[in-house]
C-alpha cells in the first residue's frame, strides 16, 4: 500500500506541476487519501529520489496555507528558485521512477 501511495503522490505532483501552480497540504492530502499531517511520509521519499537523481525537488510545490512555503528541509533563500526549476523542468523527458525506486532510502 505505501509503495502505491508514494507512486500516486508522484503522479499527483506531476499533475500539479502541469497546472503551473503550488497546492496546499490541505488541498493535496485528500487527493492522496491521507491526512495533511501524514503527507510528509509520502513527500520525503520523492524528495530524496529527486535529490539523488539530481532532478528539481518536485515536492516543493506542496505548501503551507499560512506561509505559502513548503515545510521540510528547505532554506527560505532557495524556495523561489527551486520552485521555478520544478515548473521549468520537462518531466516527460525522464523515465517515470518505479514505486520501488521512489521508496528506496537514500
Amino acid at each position: 500500500m505505501a509503495l502505491e501511495r508514494i507512486a500516486r503522490c508522484y503522479d499527483l505532483l506531476l499533475a500539479q506541476v502541469g497546472l503551473g501552480k503550488t497546492i496546499t497540504y490541505g488541498e493535496f492530502a485528500p487527493q492522496l487519501g491521507v491526512a495533511p499531517i501524514g503527507i510528509g511520509a509520502y513527500l520525503m521519499p520523492i524528495l530524496n529520489w529527486c535529490r539523488a537523481s539530481r532532478h528539481p525537488e518536485l515536492p516543493i510545490v506542496v505548501v503551507s496555507r499560512r506561509t505559502r512555503k513548503p515545510n521540510g528541509p528547505y532554506e527560505d533563500r532557495m524556495i523561489a528558485a527551486e520552485t521555478a526549476k520544478v515548473f521549468a523542468f520537462d518531466w516527460t523527458k525522464i523515465e517515470r521512477p518505479s514505486p520501488w525506486e521512489l521508496h528506496q532510502p537514500r
